[in-house]
């Protein structure tokens, strides 16, 4: 039976370098790995954390647009940073210790030239909120940087960075 995708179970999340206590990842929360998808989708957690670092960094908010959550940054003086160097690397530990990182260019898409009710919004981050009990989704953008196989016999994925060694996962 073909499947749109690979569930592994996430034991934890590091969004930069903050560590989202255990008991605010749903129990038995799993994320879809290789699916053709667009989209990093992934819950609430990850956005007031986003948010948090952005703010703390002085770079901007993160706002709703369009169907997506985009960094404003109209309250913020003219650009003097590299906005996506602001944004924090994402890191998704497994069951078996093994850990997939996803940096900002895999999450967050240029959008210069866009503009909210609220003012200018310098880039869109491809990131729609799941619902509630549902899986996170790591689509084909996050994918890019790493080698991913999906070994139905021993029930198990295996992925890296390129130029490394893969890693295995169990498979749900």
């Amino acid at each position: 039976q073909p499947r749109s995708g690979y569930f592994v179970t996430v034991e934890s999340l590091a969004i930069g370098s903050t560590t989202v206590n255990s008991t605010s990842i749903p129990a038995n929360q799993v994320m879809e790995l290789a699916t053709a998808s667009p989209y990093l989708n992934v819950s609430s957690i990850i956005l007031q954390n986003l948010n948090d670092t952005l703010t703390a960094k002085r770079v901007g908010a993160v706002v709703q647009y369009e169907g997506l959550l985009c960094l404003d940054y109209s309250q913020q003086p003219t650009p003097t940073v590299d906005y996506l160097q602001a944004f924090p690397l994402l890191t998704f530990a497994f069951s078996g210790g093994a850990a997939f990182e996803v940096g900002p260019e895999a999450y967050v898409q240029r959008q210069d030239g866009g503009t909210t009710a609220a003012g200018a919004v310098y880039c869109a981050l491809i990131i729609p909120l799941a619902n509630s009990g549902q899986p996170w989704r790591l689509g084909a953008p996050a994918m890019r940087g790493h080698w991913i196989e999906a070994d139905m016999d021993e029930g198990v994925v295996r992925f890296s960075a390129r130029n490394t060694e893969c890693k295995d996962v169990q498979l749900q």
